[in-house]
C-alpha cells in the first residue's frame, strides 16, 4: 500500500477515535439527573458511574451539541522522515431531526513541505436510515451508515464513555478558569470501529477502487488501539466543557498493511483537545445544491469511468482532474481513468494523459525524450527533420510544446506534436497533463497520408482540455 494512503488511514483512524466526543444519546433514554447541590439540603456525593450517567442524561436532554476538536498526530517514516498532521474540526450534532455537520482543516508537514486540505461531512436521515455525505477537497462520496437515527445517536454516545473503568480525579477542580468535575475513562479501537464502521469501510473501498492492494486490511487488530480520555464537566449541569484524549497503538494496529513494504511508519504521538462550544439549537443540516450530482460523478470516476455521458470526459491523477471535450470528427479509441485516445479515419491520433513525476524528474523530461527518439529514428531513416519548442496559451491552460516534423525523400510528411502543462503538486509528486498529436501515416502496404495538421487545429485540441469544475 502506498505511503500516502497509509498516512490518510492514520488520520481516518484518529478521527474515528476522536470524532464524536460526547454525543447525545437518543431521547428515549433520558432519565432524571441527580440533584445538584443547590437543589438539595445536603451535598450530594456521586460515584464516577453516577457522574457519567448524569452527563449522558444531560447530553440526551440537549437539542444540540457543538464542539471544536484539535488533533495532533506525529509519526516517523522510514525511521528518518518526520511527519506531522494537525486537524481542526467543528462538529454540530442535533437531535431533532438527527443530523451531524462537521468541517475540518488538516495541515500535513512532510519533508518540510506543508499541504492543507479541507473537508466537511453531512450526516442526515434518508428513508429512515442515516447517510453520510463526505466532501474532501471537492471529492464527494456517499456512505450509507445502515443505522436508524436513534441507533446512530446511541452508537456514537456509547463510544464516548466506557463505564467499566471510570474514575473521578478529585485533585482537578479547575479547567480553563472554570470549576469542573474531572472524569477519566478509556475506550478501545474495537468499540470505535463498530460505531464508525461505515466511514472506515468506505475508506477501504476507495483504496481498492484506486487499484491499491487491500491485503492486510483484514489482519488489522483494532484491539491494539486504546484511548485515554479526561472529561471536564460543569458541576451543576453535568454537561461537558472540555475533553482531552490520547491514543496509543496505531503503529501496531497498522503493521499488517505494510508488511514486506520498503517503508515503515511509526506513530510517535496522537492526541486531541475538545472544547464544547454550545448546547443551543442550530439550523437544520441541509445538503448544498448539486451534492447528489457530484456524488454520482465521483462514484463513477473512482470506479475508473471517465465518460461523463454528455460529450465530455474527466480524467484524473492524484487529486487533479482535467475535463476533455470529445474532438469533432474523431472516434474514441481507448479510455482509462487517467487517459483518452481519439483517432480519425485518416489515422490522425490525439492522446490525453495525466502524469505524475517524482524524484529528480523535471517538467517535460519524458515528453521531450519521446521526440528525441522519433527525431533519431527519422533522421536515421533519411528524413529531413525540423523541431521547435514554444509556449501556447489556451482558454484555461498554458502548454509547453515540442513540435517535430519530417519530410521523407518521397515527399511524404509526418508530424509529432507534444504539449504538456503543470497542474499542481503535493509533497511527493508533481502532476501534468500531456497531449500528443500524431499526423501522417504509412502502413507499408500502399496506404499513406501526409501530415496536414494546421496550427489552429493543434490549438483546438489543446483547447479541448480544461481544469475540471467538479471540485469547485
Amino acid at each position: 500500500m502506498k505511503r500516502n494512503l497509509l498516512i490518510a488511514l492514520l488520520l481516518v483512524l484518529a478521527m474515528a477515535l476522536f470524532g464524536f466526543g460526547c454525543s447525545p444519546a437518543a431521547e428515549s433514554e433520558i432519565e432524571s439527573s441527580p440533584e445538584s447541590e443547590s437543589e438539595s439540603a445536603e451535598p450530594v456525593v456521586l460515584s464516577a458511574d453516577q457522574v457519567a450517567e448524569a452527563m449522558e442524561n444531560a447530553l440526551a436532554a440537549t437539542p444540540c451539541t457543538m464542539l471544536e476538536m484539535v488533533t495532533d498526530l506525529s509519526m516517523t517514516l522510514d525511521d528518518t522522515v518526520t511527519t506531522a498532521m494537525k486537524s481542526t474540526t467543528q462538529t454540530t450534532v442535533s437531535q431533532d431531526p438527527v443530523s451531524v455537520y462537521v468541517t475540518a482543516r488538516t495541515d500535513t508537514s512532510i519533508m518540510d513541505q506543508i499541504t492543507s486540505s479541507q473537508s466537511e461531512n453531512y450526516v442526515i436521515a434518508e428513508d429512515g436510515k442515516m447517510v453520510s455525505y463526505l466532501n474532501s477537497d471537492g471529492v464527494w462520496l456517499k456512505v450509507p451508515l445502515e443505522q436508524d437515527p436513534e441507533d446512530y445517536l446511541d452508537s456514537n454516545a456509547s463510544a464516548a464513555v466506557n463505564h467499566a473503568n471510570l474514575t473521578l480525579d478529585n485533585t482537578v477542580t479547575q479547567w480553563n478558569g472554570q470549576e469542573v468535575i474531572c472524569l477519566k475513562t478509556q475506550f478501545t479501537g474495537d468499540s470505535v470501529k463498530k460505531a464508525l464502521s461505515g466511514q472506515l469501510d468506505q475508506f477501504f473501498e476507495n483504496i481498492a477502487a484506486s487499484g491499491e492492494s487491500t491485503d492486510g486490511i483484514a489482519a488489522m487488530d483494532y484491539s491494539k488501539l486504546s484511548c485515554d480520555a479526561t472529561l471536564y464537566l460543569d458541576p451543576v449541569s453535568y454537561l461537558p466543557l472540555g475533553e482531552e484524549l490520547q491514543i496509543v497503538g496505531l503503529t501496531e494496529t497498522m503493521a499488517p498493511l505494510y508488511t514486506g513494504a520498503e517503508f515503515t511508519i511509526d506513530v510517535t504521538d496522537c492526541r486531541s483537545l475538545i472544547t464544547y462550544l454550545s448546547y443551543e439549537p442550530q439550523p437544520a443540516v441541509t445538503l448544498p445544491e448539486g451534492t447528489v450530482e457530484k456524488v454520482d460523478a465521483w462514484t463513477r470516476l473512482l470506479a475508473g469511468e471517465p465518460d461523463n455521458g454528455d460529450g465530455s470526459f474527466t480524467i484524473r491523477e492524484g487529486d487533479f482532474l482535467v475535463d476533455i471535450l470529445h474532438p469533432e470528427g474523431f472516434e474514441l479509441l481507448e479510455k482509462g481513468y487517467d487517459h483518452l485516445i481519439f483517432r480519425r479515419d485518416d489515422y490522425r491520433t490525439i492522446t490525453y494523459t495525466m502524469y505524475y513525476l517524482t524524484g529528480s524528474d523535471t517538467a517535460g523530461t519524458p515528453f521531450r525524450a519521446s521526440n528525441d527518439k522519433a527525431e533519431k529514428r527519422w533522421t536515421t531513416g533519411g528524413g529531413k527533420v525540423s523541431r521547435e519548442e514554444m509556449t501556447l496559451n489556451t482558454d484555461s491552460l498554458t502548454f509547453t510544446c515540442d513540435i517535430l516534423g519530417t519530410t521523407w525523400d518521397s515527399g511524404r510528411e509526418d508530424a509529432n506534436l507534444y504539449a504538456w502543462t503543470l497542474l499542481g503538486s503535493d509533497p511527493l509528486s508533481t502532476y501534468y497533463l500531456h497531449v500528443e498529436v500524431t499526423d501522417g501515416y504509412n502502413d507499408g502496404m500502399g496506404f499513406s497520408k501526409n501530415a496536414d495538421i494546421t496550427p489552429d487545429e493543434f490549438v483546438s485540441y489543446l483547447n479541448a482540455a480544461s481544469s475540471s469544475t467538479l471540485k469547485e
